[in-house]
């Protein structure tokens, strides 16, 4: 049976259950008159090491110099006490003093209209300031984030007082309608317990808006997306909790989106209750501050992030939006973004069959298969302790007597990429702000030099204050650093407060969407293509890793829970699974080499006849089409490649009629 076929420019997929078969020019410049520069240093939030800038704060003549840093089209200009950050399409306008930060316009500079006007709303994450401003700079550079990211203008400026420094930085991208900013702080201030981190006051009355609340800990949840609307009313106040907020200007057809860069509700630090709250026409994004227990003289550290943007007002708009600023944290990577995983944890296991000869066999059973990366997930490793009670990640020498050279000379030669499993805070679970994160740092990168490993699934770590998620990230830069960003991470977010779907970090590889097993009769082939398909409009479906597993294990407890079950794994087969998930990251999710030659071969076909396109799709705009997937209708996906055509995925539900 033919499963793909060509029409004109554009390619379908039909589905069925049970087939077979510009240097930043560093101008703090052109300044009147330079005099008597003064050597400072700031942390760079998205670096690993401190950098040295230069600062121009005359206290004694009360004079201050123009800074700017500037990048393409993207600017951020220092003037005394107004901070402008923009690029051609977007500018932004903040008032900053000894009182704090405050918003003061946001341009849309497409069209010349100032959508705000000036809050009330302090920004400054600062409980009170009793103690004036001694100091402020600005330091910029144009920065990819390790490869990752774009290429775009990095700034931060930093605030000095006599016992903190407040730093906000920003992101801002060539000819992209957004901009990204955090706050971090340190020393000895006196934290707000409660943090707005960003602040809107709109002018115009006539609004609508839209939250998109996505979450997680997928081990308990299978509604990951939920949206709800409203209108802006001058007497009600609105306490959201949500992710990403679309405001509409109902009258121009237009929309301002604030994304909150953070886990979701259930994941946050001491969450406050609500993300965003609506007060007239007033617009908040909210976190909880920083524990003053945290804060040192010498690390900053940062709250969550924000994103602020425009686009057009259809749902197409906003959809296209969604990607671009997905794009712009984390660029599409040919390498892996578009290529199939196998994790040996699928067939619950538990790795007792990971050995030598084993493995072996799997990558065989693998590069038949088509899989282009394998993931050695637990059981590899002893679990020998230190006296100070710190994991000693060895390899185990009984499995794997001359370590993992063997299994990494046959990896080579069949093109497959390595990956091994890891649980990050090495020097205890309870460790609330992962303090030893550079012991972490030097075992993945012996486990890169010394075993070949590429990649890294991040497991079992528990993101409890806002010191561990800073350092969690510090952690994966050090890892890229070493490496020479030969490296990425495979980021599981199935379980515990960890980086959610946009907390920061999540951008260095691809996200382990969920644990579904049918062992636990949990696993249902619609689920995962549900999930997808509620997310898409969020979050591109290449960075999420959704899986397959053997859908011939316990059919009979299937059976037993509901007899006859039409929508079982088994019932819908093999194919059918892996069509749920063919414009997502498909994953594996079970042993190869233990799996029935006859469904092997039928994944190595689909696999083999998706591979000539499947670059092409993963970094097309995918959308969802159809009905939401729940079994029994028709759905897909549409990966909007170009002007000129793109692919479909059609997928065909169990119904009434066959």
């Amino acid at each position: 049976m033919q499963l793909f076929s060509r029409i004109g420019k554009i390619v379908f997929f039909l589905f069925q259950q049970n087939i077979k078969g510009d240097k930043i020019q560093r101008n703090i410049i052109k300044e009147k008159e330079k005099t008597d520069v003064k050597p400072s240093y700031i942390t760079k939030g998205m670096l690993y090491s401190e950098k040295k800038t230069e600062r121009y704060w005359e206290k004694e003549e009360e004079s201050f110099m123009e800074q700017r840093a500037t990048y393409q089209d993207c600017e951020i200009i220092l003037d005394e006490c107004t901070l402008t950050v923009r690029n051609s399409k977007i500018e932004r306008v903040f008032r900053i003093g000894d009182e704090g930060i405050f918003s003061c316009a946001l341009v849309n500079r497409n069209t010349g209209e100032n959508w705000i006007l000036e809050s009330e709303e302090n920004i400054f994450p600062v409980d009170c300031l009793e103690e004036k401003l001694i100091g402020i700079s600005l330091a910029g550079e144009d920065d990819d984030d390790f490869g990752f990211g774009q290429r775009h203008l990095y700034g931060a400026v930093t605030m000095d007082y006599e016992s903190f420094a407040v730093q906000l930085q920003f992101h801002v991208y060539p000819n992209l309608p957004l901009i990204r900013s955090r706050l971090f702080y340190k020393g000895n201030p006196r934290p707000a317990n409660r943090c707005i981190l960003d602040s809107l006051k709109l002018q115009e009355k006539h609004c609508e808006w839209e939250n998109h609340f996505v979450r997680a800990i997928t081990d308990y949840h299978n509604n990951l997306a939920q949206t709800e609307n409203g209108l802006f009313y001058s007497k009600e106040t609105a306490l959201l909790t949500g992710t990403v907020l679309k405001i509409k200007r109902t009258l121009q057809n237009d929309c301002l989106v604030l994304i909150k860069e953070a886990p979701a509700a259930d994941e946050q630090v001491r969450y406050p209750g609500y993300d965003f709250e609506i007060i007239n026409k007033q617009v908040n994004a909210v976190a909880a501050g920083l524990d003053a227990a945290e804060l040192t003289a010498d690390e900053f550290i940062p709250l969550y992030g924000t994103a602020v943007g425009f686009c057009g007002g259809a749902d197409l708009d906003f959809s296209f939006f969604m990607q671009d600023y997905h794009e712009a944290r984390h660029r599409f990577q040919e390498e892996y973004d578009g290529a199939v995983f196998s994790n040996t944890w699928g067939d619950r296991n538990d790795g007792k069959n990971l050995c030598d000869s084993f493995l072996l066999q799997e990558l065989d059973a693998s590069s038949e298969m088509g899989i282009t990366f394998y993931q050695i997930d637990a059981g590899w490793q002893t679990d020998e302790k230190l006296p100070n009670g710190a994991r000693c990640w060895n390899l185990d020498g009984e499995k794997f007597p001359n370590g993992l050279a063997t299994v990494s000379k046959k990896a080579e030669k069949l093109g497959i990429t390595l990956g091994i499993w890891f649980e990050p805070f090495t020097f205890s679970d309870t460790d609330k702000v992962y303090a030893h994160y550079e012991e972490d740092i030097k075992t993945l990168t012996h486990f890169y030099r010394d075993y070949g490993a590429r990649f890294f699934k991040l497991d079992g770590f528990q993101l409890l204050t806002y010191t561990a998620s800073y350092r969690l990230e510090k952690m994966m830069q050090g890892v890229l650093a070493n490496t020479n960003q030969n490296t990425f991470f495979n980021v599981d977010i199935t379980n515990w407060p960890r980086t959610g779907l946009f907390g920061a970090g999540c951008q260095y590889g691809n996200l382990f969407l969920e644990n579904r097993y049918t062992d636990w009769v949990n696993y249902y082939p619609h689920y995962t293509m549900r999930n997808l398909w509620q997310l898409a409009n969020l979050v591109p479906t290449y960075r999420l890793q959704a899986e397959i597993p053997n859908v011939e294990r316990n059919a009979n407890r299937y059976e037993e829970d509901q007899p006859g079950d039409p929508l079982s794994p088994a019932v819908s087969g093999i194919a059918y699974a892996a069509a749920c998930v063919l414009f997502a990251s498909p994953l594996v999710w079970f042993e190869p080499s233990h799996m029935r030659l006859e469904q092997r071969q039928i994944l190595g076909t689909i696999f083999s006849a998706l591979a000539p396109y499947q670059n092409d799709i993963l970094r097309a705009r995918i959308l969802p089409i159809g009905n939401v997937p729940n079994g029994a209708c028709f759905t897909g996906f549409q990966a909007i490649a170009d002007a000129a055509g793109g692919y479909l995925l059609f997928v065909k539900g169990k119904n009434a009629n066959g």
